[in-house]
């Protein structure tokens, strides 16, 4: 009788499948635990604050957690005299967390407005919050 052929012996090829059913499931595993340990996506627009006319404003969204691929910033309501700016995106398709505005605010742009932060992961999910951005005379 060839060696390893006896009744109690396992084919060699149920040994390769056993051993590599365990690699696979030690990879599920890890990638699982990894997922796990990854802070869940919230966006965090940060505080309201205020600018003055010839002012540039700078957001910024680096408080929010998760695994963020792309930051959308949106105005949601602009004050009385802008009401064309509604939905207006003021920044999308971007991996920074932060930025400053293009242009210094002017006197049309006195008043309230409310901005909001979209922040995404790469699994396509989304989470918002808003800040509060005051123009002011000086």
């Amino acid at each position: 009788m060839p060696v390893g052929a006896g009744r109690d012996s396992v084919p060699v090829n149920r040994v390769n499948m056993r051993q590599t059913f365990f690699i696979l499931i030690a990879a599920v595993i890890a990638i699982a635990l990894t997922a796990c340990r990854s802070e869940p996506l919230k966006a965090d627009a940060g505080p309201d604050f205020s600018v003055a006319v010839d002012a540039t404003p700078r957001f910024n969204g680096c408080s929010s957690t998760g695994d963020i691929v792309n930051y959308e910033w949106t105005i949601l309501s602009p004050p009385p005299q802008a009401p064309g700016e509604v939905g207006k995106v003021i920044r999308d398709g971007d991996a920074s967390c932060a930025f400053t505005l293009e242009r210094p605010m002017q006197y049309q742009d006195i008043g309230v407005w409310l901005i909001e932060l979209e922040a995404s992961d790469s699994w396509g999910n989304t989470s918002t919050d808003t800040v509060i951005l005051t123009v002011t005379q000086q």
